[in-house]
């Protein structure tokens, strides 16, 4: 696989990508072909580690550097006040709300075990973000502030976190805040588009955030049950990024691939349209 027109900045010491569905961002090792960490380094011509991860079905902007040091300064400008992570999602069903924030607690699992033939060494990639299930906690029903453009939202009911717990694996940590500001965009057939806005970057936060509310993605099979299989992965694309301070380019966007293009579409909705009514193209 290669990188033509993935490389949305380069700057020597940034690397902003869009990655495809279906490859892993990080590996266990520098040196194993089979994700997007590989890719840039051969691109780049030298190591590079990932600033945050995204999962191997989910598309969009991902961060790389080219100093291991920096990595921490980097993540920390992507959590600070006047960063943004906006993803773009398609979730089942028609919310009965415009504007809604998720804020529940999440819990970790215990880290997969290493693969048999990919020892971690000195010097090696980050490792990638173990799987989370929902937990309990509250969920915080209010319009979004100032971002607010209509009438309070008459907001759907939303099930108890409980639904969600049991899956293999919890860690017995105590969950860690997550919220999520959620933006209906359009509807479709039996469907929306939705802007999802992250405050925090918990590991699958977005899937078990629209999983606990009753409007799972469309591909969704770790967090639904029976699997909502209405497209062949979860519909989920990091739509754009945003890094806190004034040195920072504006933003980093990746448009949206071919197949959700194609599932929009097939749900009746034109998100080029969509976005540029909402102030997003």
């Amino acid at each position: 696989m290669g990188l033509d027109g993935r490389i949305l900045h380069d700057d020597g010491r940034l690397i902003a990508v869009d990655k495809p569905a279906g490859l892993a961002t990080t590996g266990r090792d520098l040196d194993d072909p089979d994700c997007l960490q590989h890719l840039i380094a051969v691109h780049a011509r030298r190591g590079v580690w990932a600033v945050h991860q995204l999962d191997r079905e989910t598309s969009g902007v991902v961060l790389f550097v080219t100093r291991k040091s920096a990595v921490d300064e980097t993540a920390r400008r992507l959590h600070g006040r006047g960063a943004l992570k906006l993803y773009l999602a398609f979730c089942r069903g028609r919310p009965g709300f415009e504007h809604l924030v998720v804020d529940q607690p999440l819990a970790s699992l215990a880290p997969p075990p290493p693969r048999p033939h990919a020892a971690k060494r000195e010097g090696s990639a980050e490792p990638r973000p173990t799987r989370t299930p929902a937990t309990g906690g509250e969920l915080s029903r209010r319009r979004s502030g100032e971002r607010s453009r209509t009438a309070r939202a008459d907001f759907a009911r939303v099930p108890p976190p409980e639904a969600l717990r049991g899956r293999s694996g919890e860690s017995s940590a105590a969950p860690r805040p997550a919220r999520t500001r959620i933006e209906v965009l359009t509807h479709g057939n039996d469907a929306a588009l939705l802007a999802c806005r992250l405050d925090t970057g918990r590991t699958h936060q977005i899937r078990r955030h629209l999983a606990a509310i009753g409007h799972p993605l469309l591909g969704e099979s770790r967090y639904v049950e029976p699997a909502c299989a209405r497209h062949p992965r979860q519909a989920l694309h990091a739509f754009r990024l945003a890094l806190a301070g004034a040195a920072a380019p504006r933003f980093f966007e990746a448009p949206l691939p071919a197949d959700l293009l194609a599932l929009a579409r097939a749900l009746g909705i034109e998100p080029g349209d969509v976005l540029r009514r909402r102030g997003l193209l």
